[in-house]
C-alpha cells in the first residue's frame, strides 16, 4: 500500500529495477535509456520474447518450454532454464543485491513473469497508439475528412510515424512458430496494415495527395487484397488530378 492508502501495482513498484524497455517487433532487445543491453544467447532473448508475449501475466514452466523448445526439450532442461533465467536477471538488474528478490523477471508460482509497464514493450505501445488513432479517425471511413484540426492531424501523423518506426523486422523473431506466436504475429501485422492505411488517411486530410498516391502505389502492390488501400489510392489519385 502507498502512503495514501492506495494499492501499488507490482508492475510499477520496483525498488531495485531500472526502467527497461523491451522490443519484440524484430529481434528481441532491451534498452535502458539509449543503451542497449546484451541479452546474451538467442535462447535468452527468446525467453524475454516469450514472457513479453503474455503481457505481464505469469507464464508456466510447461508453457515456456513449449514456446522455446516445442516437443523436443533437451536433456537436463530444468537446470538449463534456471541458468538462462539467472543470467537474464543479472543483465536486467545488475545492481540488485545478492539473495534479494528480482523485481523485473520474477518467479510466480510454477513459472515466470516479466514485470514491466505495458508501454515499455514496443508491441503494446504500438497497439495502443494505432487503436487510439484509428478511433480518432472514425474507424476506417474513406470519404469523410477527419473532424480534426490541423494541429491534431499533425500530432496524429507524428504519433503514427513513431509507432510504425518501432518495427525492425518480424515480430518475436527469436521465437519459432508455435500457434500462439503465429497468431500474435498475424494480429500485429493486421494492426500494421491498419496503421499504414490510417497514415494515408491523415496524409489526404493534410492535402498531401500526390505523395500519398505514390505511397499507396507501393502499398497496393505489397498488400493487393486490402480493399481499403485500393479505395484510398483511388481517392488520392482523384484528389491529385489523376482521375483517369
Amino acid at each position: 500500500m502507498s502512503r495514501t492508502g492506495k494499492a501499488v501495482s507490482p508492475t510499477v513498484r520496483r525498488p531495485y529495477a531500472r526502467r527497461v524497455r523491451i522490443g519484440v517487433l524484430g529481434e528481441t532487445e532491451a534498452r535502458v535509456g539509449d543503451a542497449e543491453l546484451d541479452l546474451g544467447t538467442r535462447k535468452q532473448r527468446a525467453i524475454v520474447a516469450a514472457l513479453s508475449l503474455s503481457g505481464g501475466r505469469p507464464v508456466s514452466y510447461d508453457a515456456l518450454v513449449d514456446l522455446l523448445w516445442g516437443d523436443e526439450p533437451p536433456p537436463g532442461l530444468p537446470g538449463t532454464l534456471h541458468v538462462y533465467i539467472a543470467g537474464l536477471r543479472r543483465i536486467l538488474e545488475p545492481e540488485r543485491a545478492p539473495r534479494t528478490p528480482a523485481t523485473l523477471l520474477v518467479t510466480v508460482g510454477g513459472g515466470y513473469a516479466l514485470r514491466v509497464p505495458g508501454d515499455d514493450v514496443d508491441a503494446t505501445r504500438f497497439e495502443r497508439t494505432v487503436t487510439e488513432i484509428h478511433r480518432q479517425l472514425g474507424g476506417g471511413r474513406l470519404t469523410d475528412r477527419p473532424a480534426l484540426s490541423a494541429t491534431e492531424l499533425a500530432e496524429a501523423s507524428t504519433r503514427l510515424d513513431e509507432a510504425l518506426g518501432l518495427w525492425r523486422g518480424d515480430p518475436f523473431a527469436d521465437l519459432d512458430d508455435p500457434p500462439a506466436v503465429v497468431a500474435e504475429r498475424v494480429r500485429l501485422e493486421e494492426l500494421r496494415s491498419v496503421a499504414l492505411e490510417d497514415r494515408a488517411v491523415l496524409g489526404l486530410a493534410r492535402g498531401e495527395h500526390a505523395r500519398v498516391a505514390g505511397d499507396l502505389e507501393a502499398l497496393t502492390a505489397a498488400y493487393p487484397l486490402r480493399e481499403r488501400l485500393w479505395g484510398l489510392r483511388a481517392l488520392a489519385l482523384a484528389r491529385s488530378g489523376r482521375q483517369a
